[in-house]
Order: structure tokens, then C-alpha cells, then sequence
């Protein structure tokens, strides 16, 4: 297979781990304000924060692949941004599964007491750790090294405009259904009577989340639009430059977004104010970091 058809496939499979994730994601920030969570155990309450920033840790690994290709590959078929897309989806799925490990057993804590909980827990997150990694190494020892030779020879280049298009318009869809998922389980979450519970500062904070969220939604889906209106699907290097500065963009709010929320999530969980704000900034450096700091660091290199 080619290397800018490698790509494709490649973005395609994290828009698939992005569909997996998006879920739990928003189960996460609704979960302290249902009606029984308050009754839950210490532990258990704390585990939901842990796997609210677990989930949020994979997410943002996933999307890490979309904006090192624009920034510093310009869309460009290159061996770089596939052993960076291959590194990305390896790193996430390991938060993804302690969290799904998480959320099984708190899922059961309140039917079968704790440790039938921690015991499907761990069931669980081992069955994800044993397809999502064990099995991998094991096969790899003994298939595949031909197809990864072959890989490995093959020669990076310019990539054709419309390729170009396709990847940007790919690694936009990447992102949308997480920020979808997200706005949704935040509109729900106002009309919950745990959302009146919330000192000042957090609702209004909740309220800036989501019109970070709706704004990285408009600039998502933005290209695709603007592409069919002025462009009748056709291939131009303007809207490739156009497009994917909206998808840049949107990275912005949805960091500003994602932050916002984990401060209210964990003002909820722990009623804690300092410890609501130090995590939000801890997540908004992150993401920063990861999103935007590190690949224009990699650029000037």
C-alpha cells in the first residue's frame, strides 16, 4: 500500500478510536450530577475524577496526529506523521482502558457491592490491555515483519491536492464526533438539579464551555460546507489553506472547552474550589502543550 494511502486508512482507524471514546468522555461529565452520585463512596468519586481526566488524557492523544500534520507536514504524505498518527493511537488506548475498567466497576458498585465491582473492573480492563496491546506484541514477533519492511522502504512526497483535502477534511471528522458528544452531554447537564447545586463561578464557567464547545463545532464542520458551496467538492489550494486554519482553530476552544469543563466536573466531585482550578489548568496547559506548543516547536526545527 502507498504511504498516502496508509495515511488515510491510518486517520480513519483514530476516527474509529475517537467513536469509542466519545461515550465514556461524556458519561464522565455528566456522572457527578446524577441524582445517586453524591451516595456513592469517597473511592468511588475520586475514581470517576481519575477517569475523567484518563479519558480526556486519550482524547487529546488522538488528536495530537491533526495538528502536527497541518502545522508541521502541511499535509504532506510523510513517514513522520504516520509513526506519529501509529505512536498517538498506541498511547491512548492504554488511558482508555484503565478508564473503561473504571466505569465498569462503578457501574456495578451500586448492584453487586464493591468487590463484584472491582473484580468486573479488572476483568475488564484486562480484556482491553490483552486485544488492544498483548496481543499485538505477541503476533508481531511472528507476523508482519515483510509488511513492515516493505513499509519502512517506502519513500515520503509531495501528496496530490486532493489527497491533501482528504486528509484535512479526515483529520476535522476526527475531531467533531468528540466535540459533538461533549456539547450534547453539556446542554443536558443545565437541566440537571445538580447543576443548581454549583457555586457561581462554575455555572458561569459551564456556560463558557459551551459556547467553546458550539464555536470548535461551527469551525469543524465549516470546511466541508464551504468546500461544497464555493467550490463544488472541487480540488483548490486556497480552501486547503483556508480549511485547515478552521480546524486549527477549533483545537483553540475546544482546549478552552474541554479545561472549563474538568474545573466544574471536579468542583462537582470533590467540592473542592482549588483543587476544581488547578485541574482545569493543569488540562489547558496540557493541551496546549501537546496541541499547539510541540508542534510549532517542531516546525522551526
Amino acid at each position: 500500500m502507498k504511504l498516502d494511502e496508509k495515511l488515510k486508512t491510518s486517520l480513519d482507524e483514530t476516527r474509529m478510536l475517537v467513536l469509542g471514546c466519545q461515550v465514556l468522555v461524556g458519561f464522565q461529565f455528566q456522572a457527578g450530577f446524577q441524582n445517586n452520585f453524591d451516595g456513592l463512596p469517597l473511592a468511588a468519586r475520586i475514581a470517576t475524577a481519575v477517569a475523567l481526566l484518563l479519558l480526556v488524557a486519550s482524547l487529546a492523544s488522538l488528536i495530537v496526529p491533526g495538528t502536527q500534520h497541518a502545522l508541521v507536514d502541511r499535509h504532506e504524505a510523510t513517514r513522520r506523521i504516520e509513526s506519529c498518527i501509529n505512536r498517538s493511537a498506541g498511547i491512548a488506548l492504554l488511558p482508555l482502558a484503565f478508564a473503561l475498567a473504571i466505569d465498569m466497576a462503578l457501574a456495578l458498585l451500586r448492584v453487586g457491592g464493591i468487590w463484584l465491582a472491582l473484580s468486573v473492573g479488572a476483568v475488564f480492563g484486562g480484556l482491553a490491555l490483552s486485544f488492544w496491546y498483548l496481543l499485538e506484541l505477541r503476533d508481531r514477533a511472528k507476523h508482519g515483519a515483510r509488511e513492515r519492511e516493505a513499509a519502512a522502504a517506502q519513500p515520503g512526497g509531495e501528496a496530490p491536492m486532493s489527497q491533501k483535502i482528504t486528509y484535512m477534511l479526515t483529520e476535522a471528522r476526527t475531531i467533531l464526533p468528540g466535540v459533538q458528544a461533549m456539547l450534547g452531554f453539556q446542554l443536558a447537564v443545565v437541566l440537571t438539579a445538580g447543576f443548581d447545586t454549583l457555586p457561581d463561578y462554575a455555572r458561569w464557567l459551564h456556560v463558557a464551555a459551551l459556547a467553546f464547545m458550539a464555536l470548535a463545532m461551527i469551525l469543524l464542520m465549516a470546511p466541508a460546507a464551504y468546500h461544497r458551496i464555493v467550490y463544488a467538492g472541487e480540488d483548490s489550494e486556497r480552501f486547503l489553506g483556508l480549511g485547515g486554519r478552521m480546524v486549527l482553530a477549533a483545537t483553540v476552544p475546544l482546549a478552552l472547552g474541554l479545561a472549563a469543563d474538568c474545573c466544574v466536573a471536579v468542583e462537582k466531585i470533590a467540592h473542592s474550589t482549588p483543587a476544581a482550578i488547578t485541574c482545569g489548568l493543569a488540562v489547558l496547559l496540557a493541551l496546549v502543550t501537546v496541541w499547539h506548543a510541540v508542534p510549532l516547536w517542531l516546525r522551526r526545527r
